[in-house]
C-alpha cells in the first residue's frame, strides 16, 4: 500500500502495544523537544530536573564543607569559647547555607515570572 497507509497501520499497532489512548495526537507531535519535560508550566508546577539536581548538589556540597570545617574549627572553638558560641555559630552557618541553596530557585522563579529582563 501507499506509505501513508503503512504509517497509519504502524501507529495503530503501536497504540495497541503501548496502550496509548491518544495515538493520533502523539504521532502528530513534532520532534523530541516537544516531548521533553520542561517543568514550571501552568499545567506542571514541578521545577525542571536540572534545578532539582543543582539544589541537591548544593546541599551535598554544603554538608561536606560543614563536616570538614567542623573537624577543624568547632573542636578548638568549643574548647576556647564554650558550647553556646559553638552552637550559635553553627546555627548561623546553617542559616546562610539554606539561603545560598535557595538562590538558584528564587532566581529561576523571578526569571520565569518576567520580572527580570
Amino acid at each position: 500500500g501507499p506509505p501513508s497507509a503503512r504509517n497509519g497501520a504502524r501507529r495503530a499497532e503501536r497504540a495497541q502495544i503501548w496502550g496509548a489512548t491518544r495515538a493520533r495526537s502523539e504521532a502528530s507531535t513534532r520532534g523530541r523537544k516537544s516531548r521533553q519535560h520542561t517543568g514550571g508550566t501552568k499545567k506542571n508546577k514541578t521545577p525542571p530536573p536540572h534545578l532539582l539536581a543543582r539544589a541537591q548538589g548544593t546541599l551535598s556540597t554544603v554538608v561536606s564543607i560543614g563536616s570538614a570545617g567542623g573537624i577543624l574549627i568547632w573542636g578548638p572553638l568549643y574548647a576556647s569559647q564554650g558550647a553556646s558560641v559553638v552552637f550559635n555559630a553553627a546555627a548561623a552557618f546553617a542559616a546562610v547555607a539554606v539561603v545560598l541553596s535557595l538562590v538558584p530557585v528564587l532566581n529561576t522563579l523571578v526569571v520565569r515570572s518576567g520580572a527580570r529582563a
